[in-house]
């Protein structure tokens, strides 16, 4: 039995979210958090990866010790990861409820590194 066209519903149109310009891209990105990028976001596509990686999104770094649906984090390791690729361009970091007095000394000794 043969079906009319009108009966079949619209096609969906699709975007590849790769042909966003890049600025834009960056913006959206930006509004994620420090674990979003570093779990997630950072492995999506290489350009997604390429753009988490760039020194300014590095420049506010905030991270709370609460849980995630169950899901615990090495925070301290996360940290570390989220102020390397900054490039001295940090500006600002929250850390609250974990830290040691560790990593609060490799913050100091990486920002003076990189600036």
């Amino acid at each position: 039995m043969a079906t009319s066209s009108s009966t079949q519903p619209p096609a969906k149109e699709t975007r590849n979210w790769l042909e966003l310009p890049r600025d834009v891209t960056t913006m959206i990105l930006n509004k994620l958090g420090v674990i979003e990028i570093l779990t997630s976001a950072q492995k999506v596509c290489m350009t997604w990866r390429k753009i988490c990686k760039e020194p300014s999104m590095g420049r506010t770094i905030e991270i709370h010790n609460l849980k995630d649906g169950g899901i615990f984090y090495d925070l301290e390791k996360m940290v570390r990861h989220a102020i390397n690729p900054s490039c001295g361009q940090l500006v600002d970091i929250k850390i609250q409820f974990f830290g040691t007095d560790e990593l609060l000394q490799y913050i100091i000794e990486r920002y003076h590194t990189l600036i």
